[in-house]
């Protein structure tokens, strides 16, 4: 019996196969399945009456938002089995409750399933590693929150990044390990890792996970969290190949749409001269006819191009982050122009927001056009 012969074109299109379904499948490899935890606390909710606030699982109200009386379990929403904790700020006067723990781990991470009832005005509820202290009003150094451009997004004092859409009345998984030897971290949403190596400094500061209203508070949006728990971690050794992709600044999607690009254009190719062979018409005639093909729609630009342009795409994540908080100012003016916040909490803010307006004008060279 003659052996089965495939033609080289197929064999090599089978290896870039091969080749396209690693690269989609990087963001899977390593995610969660070589991490060990070990718990520093948990809670589901459950414990606790509707329509009291979890004090006594150690919980404490920082700040009650539009009031005490709506900082409270409630069983309206919940991911599992039941109850859920309600946070819900007003104008200019966010909810805030915080759960202190303390851990030497270089290595410590959270896990919160979040709803957010509606677009916020700004941002909304996030959750993340805190501590009350380092700041007017407590500093982040790594946190997750909802926020007004309809995206799910990551922050710490040096970058911003956005994750991906979301939809509000939805619940997500949201989950992020903080590596404090390296001030960097990485966030999965839904079990799916969305960006990693993501800066912050000062990490050994944490002493708390804070869970928040937001800055939505300005449009009255309620959120909702459940199933929190907070973990120290060792992650097993990983192949370099696997550290190499962690350290690439492009999120999944761009690298997967990279993969594709590439996958997709070699196989249109090989097939494109393995039958143009078949046929008896050269190689080099297989070129001169893709060459004249005309481009339509978005495949006009060259997949080099169209990848380059990609990888461009998002802002510089400090631009984004000194635009935000411009916008804050402008709000925090409107605001006390309506008579809706206090002089106190209206200078307060101002104060805050023009320092870190300056200090990231500084970091990107702008120069600083207020008047003394």
């Amino acid at each position: 019996m003659a052996a089965l012969r495939i033609p080289k074109e197929l064999n090599r299109l089978f290896g870039l196969g091969i080749i396209f379904l690693m690269l989609t499948s990087i963001p899977q490899i390593g995610a969660q399945g070589e991490q060990k935890e070990q718990i520093i606390f948990q809670d589901d909710f459950e414990a606790y009456d509707i329509g009291t606030f979890p004090s006594k699982g150690g919980w404490e109200l920082v700040r009650d938002g539009r009031g005490a009386e709506y900082q409270v379990i409630t069983d309206t929403n919940y991911h599992s089995p039941t109850r859920s904790l309600q946070l819900l700020g007003s104008y200019s006067w966010s909810s805030v409750a915080r759960k202190r723990f303390s851990t030497n781990a270089s290595i410590i991470g959270f896990e919160a399933y979040v709803m957010v009832e509606d677009y916020p005005a700004i941002i909304a509820c996030p959750v993340g590693f805190w501590n009350k202290d380092k700041a007017l009003w407590g500093k982040y150094y790594a946190y997750v929150s909802f926020d007004s451009n309809r995206y799910i997004r990551a922050s710490s004092p040096i970058e911003v990044r956005n994750l991906q859409p979301y939809v509000p009345g939805r619940w997500y998984k949201i989950r992020l390990v903080l590596d404090r030897s390296t001030n960097t971290f990485s966030v999965w949403i839904n079990d799916k890792l969305k960006a990693s190596g993501i800066k912050t400094e000062n990490a050994y500061e944490i002493d708390a996970l804070e869970l928040s209203s937001g800055w939505g508070s300005y449009s009255g949006v309620k959120c909702y969290f459940d199933d929190v728990r907070v973990f120290t971690t060792q992650l097993q050794a990983q192949p370099e190949w696997y550290q190499w992709y962690l350290s690439v600044r492009l999120d999944d999607v761009v690298l997967n749409d990279l993969a594709f690009i590439l996958f997709a254009g070699a196989v249109a190719a090989g097939f494109l001269a393995y039958s143009r062979r078949r046929r008896g018409v050269p190689a080099a005639a297989t070129v001169a006819v893709a060459a004249r093909t005309p481009p339509s729609g978005e495949s006009a630009q060259p997949p080099v191009e169209r990848a380059a342009a990609i990888a461009e795409a998002p802002l510089d994540p400090l631009r984004a982050e000194l635009r935000e908080y411009e916008n804050y100012l402008k709000r925090l003016e409107s605001l006390r122009a309506e008579g809706k916040v206090s002089e106190h909490v209206y200078q307060a803010l101002k104060k805050e927001y023009e320092a870190r307006i300056e200090e990231l004008k500084k970091k990107l060279g702008i120069p600083d056009t207020s008047e003394n």
